[in-house]
């Protein structure tokens, strides 16, 4: 996908009186319009919400690991907008663009209703068993319609970055210290290489940040803090919290940004856990919306508590491709798969969502800049080359979109061009290499040598990320992995006659899938053992195992009866994660 020309798939949702509506657009231009009820049922999203957020904890009993609840939370999305007509669609699309080597931008507009804004839709997981945004093909945005046209900024670089960290003293404090140092550790190469310059606010004010604006042009804005939803005359706004000299807390509305950001300011990347709240709750007076619709052109912003090591990484990895001449979906599509391949015991990788408003991606026109050294200009080819060859590509696509790309980009890459011809040539020796790897993890898959086929898939997504269908299978991998270590344990916990963990691991396992193998005759057995009635089976005797089920699973309250409050919800997160909630605001 980043690489390939993307053509637009746009959902918009509107509220009916009973229900909604999405009406969909295909890019061939042919409409399908359906009708859905809100997908969960009372504290089942917040139940998900939790186990998606959570850090590794040991297992327990109602506790899904995040991976699991992306999956069905993304099923339970999916199976909700896609049915029918629409899911024909859907798959005629992506069929079509994988066999003209294009890739598909989903456009999701919810601004015409506000109660589906607060659904993690990044996790659409789609029954051939992949999640939509992590799909080298696809980018997901979530777009907003506004008048005023978008054009793109010509830049020469360096891109300037204007960073603000804020740990206001009434609220909860933020290591922001630790954190902007791990963020320009991170970023160390695109400073060396003169690609990037941060400067951060030396007073965390409004009007400090309004001062800064006014004598630089910045293109960038990186803010580290907490933002809070607080009502005024006009309902519920998303707000930012700055400082002021004693450093108390100080609300400031997107609005008030988006003004001082007018001039320059294409991209704004918030790392606030209510960064993005607003905008679920109440869209039109959310922070990114309303930043969007005072003239940026795109803001990336976090819809749950994201860890701060994971943060930094996404934020590496999206200037890097940003700083290359990436479109800005296209550079967190890249920056998201980085993340779900450094951290497989996260879900964290859906947490920064994109809204947007420029109808392709290209914010910055991107000038060459001029190396005043030897070393800066070798650095400078490095970052180019590391950050290109991380991507799915090949030679007539790095030709023909490069082409349509920034001002220097082509210049900038011919070397590579050039290396990438030789190995054609020479008979494609790296590529080869790559592929005996596929072939090897292929032959582990069907071998279910689950650890072997990771290691492999790891080895291949570094040097060729997005290879044929290595997220779909990878992704299955993981959960073929961890489910033969569930059922090892299962297995010697029966042999030992240690039931009570019996259930445990059966429930572990058939909860996610059903048929596994004979799980459900050893938990079966465990619950005659201590008395309790057998669990039945979901399919008819002989049906082939289906670790991804198309279909939801069943949600955990919606067929026990009454609605109550789930009793075990994960009552910690992980040390390394962070809570932005503002705990003693105003209005709150």
């Amino acid at each position: 996908m980043l690489f390939r020309t993307l053509r637009d798939f746009e959902i918009t949702i509107t509220r009916l009186d009973q229900g909604f509506a999405a009406s969909m657009r295909t890019p061939d231009g042919r409409r399908v319009r359906t009708t859905f009820s809100y997908p969960f049922k009372e504290y089942e999203l917040e139940l998900y919400i939790a186990n998606l957020t959570r850090g590794p904890q040991p297992t327990r009993r109602s506790a899904a690991t995040p991976d699991v609840a992306a999956r069905q939370v993304g099923e339970a999305l999916f199976a909700t907008l896609f049915a029918g007509e629409a899911l024909e669609r859907l798959n005629s699309t992506l069929d079509k663009a994988s066999d003209q080597q294009e890739g598909i931008r989903i456009r999701i507009d919810i601004t015409g209703a506000p109660e589906l804004a607060g659904l993690p839709w990044e996790y659409l997981y789609h029954p051939r068993g992949f999640f939509l945004s992590l799909d080298p093909n696809l980018s997901m945005v979530r777009y907003v319609q506004v008048q005023e046209p978008v054009r793109s900024l010509q830049v020469e670089l360096p891109l300037r970055i204007l960073a603000v960290a804020c740990s206001p003293k009434d609220l909860e404090a933020l290591d922001t210290a630790a954190e902007r140092q791990q963020l320009e550790q991170s970023v160390r190469k695109l400073l060396d290489a003169k690609m990037v310059e941060i400067d951060w606010a030396q007073e965390n004010s409004f009007a400090a940040v309004t001062s800064m604006l006014d004598r630089r042009d910045y293109h960038i804005f990186h803010f580290m803090g907490h933002g809070a939803v607080l009502d005024d005359e006009q309902g519920s706004q998303g707000y930012l919290m700055f400082e002021d000299a004693e450093h108390g807390a100080v609300p400031v509305s997107a609005e008030r940004l988006g003004q001082a950001f007018r001039r320059t300011v294409r991209l704004a990347l918030i790392n606030a856990c209510e960064g993005a709240i607003g905008d679920m709750a109440n869209p039109a007076n959310g922070v990114a919306t309303s930043l969007l619709q005072q003239g940026v052109p795109a803001v990336v912003a976090m819809q749950f508590t994201i860890s701060d090591h994971i943060a930094v990484q996404f934020a590496s990895d999206f200037y890097s491709a940003i700083a290359v001449g990436l479109p800005v979906d296209a550079a967190v599509t890249s920056a998201r798969r980085n993340v779900w391949a450094g951290f497989d015991d996260s879900a964290e990788w859906a947490t920064p969502v994109l809204f947007m408003r420029s109808p392709d991606g290209q914010i910055f026109d991107l000038g060459q800049v001029q190396a005043r050294d030897t070393k800066t200009a070798q650095l400078q080819q490095e970052v180019y080359s590391s950050t290109v060859e991380n991507l799915d590509l090949d030679l007539a696509q790095l030709k023909s979109i490069i082409a349509k790309g920034s001002r220097n980009l082509m210049e900038r890459l011919s070397p590579l061009i050039e290396r990438v011809a030789r190995s054609s040539a020479s008979g494609g020796a790296a590529v080869d290499e790559v592929e005996e790897m596929y072939l090897q993890a292929s032959t582990a898959m069907q071998q279910e040598r689950w650890a072997e086929a990771d290691r492999l898939f790891d080895r291949i997504n570094k040097r060729a990320p997005g290879y044929k269908d290595i997220v779909t299978l990878w992704q299955r991998s993981k959960v073929e992995k961890r489910l033969t270590d569930i059922y090892g344990r299962m297995v010697s916990c029966a042999a030992k006659a240690q039931w009570h963990d019996v259930l445990r691991s059966g429930e572990a396992i058939l909860r996610e899938a059903p048929n596994y193998k004979n799980a459900l005759e050893i938990y079966n057995q465990a619950r005659r053992v201590l008395g309790l009635p057998p669990r039945p089976a979901v399919l008819p005797s002989g049906a082939p195992s289906a670790p991804a089920p198309s279909r939801p699973p069943s949600l955990p309250t919606s067929t026990q009866g009454p609605e109550t409050r789930p009793p075990d919800l994960p009552e910690s997160r992980s040390p390394t994660t962070k809570s932005n909630k503002p705990s003693n605001l105003p209005g709150e």
